[in-house]
C-alpha cells in the first residue's frame, strides 16, 4: 500500500500505534523524504499523521502498579521491550520503588542463565 500511496499528495498515511526506532513507520513520522520499497526509492508526498493514545500497552505507572502486586521480588527481572532509554528508566524505577535488586535490560544477543545449575 505504501508503495502506491506515498507518492500521492492527496493521500494520508495514518499511524495509530507505536513505531519503533529504525522502522519505516518511525522514519516516515520523522519526515524522511523518500522510502526504499520493493527496490525503488519512493518519494513521500502523502501526508503522514498519527493518532496518539490507541496503544494497548500499559504505561510505566500501570506496569509499576501491576508489579507491586507480586508478593516477593523475583530472582531476576528482564526488561525486553521498548526504546533503550525508556527500558533503562523503567528498570531504574523498579529498583528504586520496589527495591528489586536484579533488574536487567539485556543487550542485543546477550545470554543470561535462567536457572542455576
Amino acid at each position: 500500500h505504501l508503495f502506491h500511496r506515498l507518492p500521492r499528495p492527496n493521500d494520508t498515511v495514518l499511524f495509530v500505534g507505536y513505531q519503533g526506532q529504525g522502522t519505516r513507520g518511525r522514519r516516515l513520522l520523522e519526515g524522511e523524504p523518500t522510502l526504499r520499497l520493493l527496490g525503488h526509492d519512493v518519494p513521500v508526498k502523502a501526508r503522514i499523521e498519527r493518532i496518539e493514545g490507541l496503544s494497548a500497552h500499559a504505561d510505566q505507572a500501570e506496569l509499576i502498579e501491576w508489579l507491586q502486586r507480586i508478593d516477593s521480588s523475583p530472582k531476576r527481572t528482564f526488561i525486553t521491550h521498548g526504546e533503550p532509554d525508556s527500558s533503562a528508566a523503567l528498570a531504574s524505577l523498579i529498583r528504586e520503588r520496589l527495591e528489586w535488586e536484579n533488574v536487567i535490560v539485556p543487550e542485543y544477543l546477550s545470554e543470561h542463565a535462567l536457572f542455576e545449575s
